[in-house]
């Protein structure tokens, strides 16, 4: 989609150059925008060659649904820009724009999913975060912190980034980095499988001219993704200390005892 929609762009610039210069739009339709522009990393082998061939695909729709003169062929070789690797442990390629779907999984079920040698090596790496935060956090500061002041984020999560320890390691992290929210959807139902509200956040680094929420101009937009109320600055109420707890969460096969 991203894709499509730069090459897009790119072919109303060159109409519009070409109308200036009174000459046809044929002459001047030099591709810039291509695939190798654009990189990624999972874990998945199959969905990274699904990926691959999804942008070669992608391409082709392009040049005959915008009708460019660049040719299909040869197909782009994607090899060094899609790759299997773990993003919270790899380098990444520095990017104009960032703009992903990390992946949803409670902090409290990182280490019982995806196992305690995973989790240490997470917790070792992000050691200044000590709460247990939606696993989608880490993606949001990584990616702030590989843009440049030009650079946009988009990126979508559960709408817990926008709640308590989640938030406080991720969007406000952005906002006190330099950050600008700059459009966002604050919760909406997830299209896929899972049964989860989401959240869509777009930030950068530059100060915008306008804000967008929920589809809707306002004057600007926190770290909890509201206009008006601003709870991240929020203190805790000292005659409600130690009077609420959650209880006892059970982890593991092990805790678990059937009726005889």
């Amino acid at each position: 989609m991203a894709y499509q929609e730069l090459k897009r762009l790119e072919k109303l610039l060159i109409d519009k150059i070409a109308e200036r210069r009174k000459s046809d739009t044929g002459q001047m339709a030099i591709g810039y925008v291509t695939p190798n522009q654009f990189f990624g990393m999972y874990t998945n082998p199959f969905a990274v060659q699904l990926a691959r061939v999804t942008m070669m695909i992608g391409r082709k729709i392009a040049i005959d649904k915008l009708g460019l003169y660049e040719p299909a062929l040869p197909l782009d070789t994607l090899d060094q820009n899609i790759v299997c690797k773990d993003a919270l442990f790899s380098e990444w390629e520095k990017a104009d724009a960032i703009i992903g779907n990390p992946p949803f999984l409670g902090g409290s079920r990182i280490r019982l999913e995806l196992g305690d040698d995973y989790a240490e090596k997470v917790f070792k790496k992000f050691s200044n975060i000590r709460a247990q935060v939606d696993f989608s956090s880490y993606w949001f500061r990584l990616a702030h912190d590989r843009i440049d002041e030009n650079g946009r984020v988009g990126l979508v999560a559960t709408n817990s980034i926008s709640q308590g320890k989640s938030r406080s390691v991720s969007l406000d992290y952005i906002v006190e980095n330099g950050g600008y929210i700059h459009e966002a959807i604050s919760s909406q139902p997830w299209s896929g499988a899972a049964v989860v509200h989401v959240s869509l956040v777009n930030w950068s680094k530059q100060s915008p001219k306008t804000y967008h929420l929920d589809n809707q101009v306002v004057l600007a937009i926190n770290s909890s993704l509201q206009s008006t109320i601003d709870v991240s600055s929020a203190s805790r109420i000292s005659a409600n200390l130690n009077k609420c707890f959650q209880g006892v969460i059970p982890l593991g096969k092990g805790f678990l005892v059937e009726a005889s």
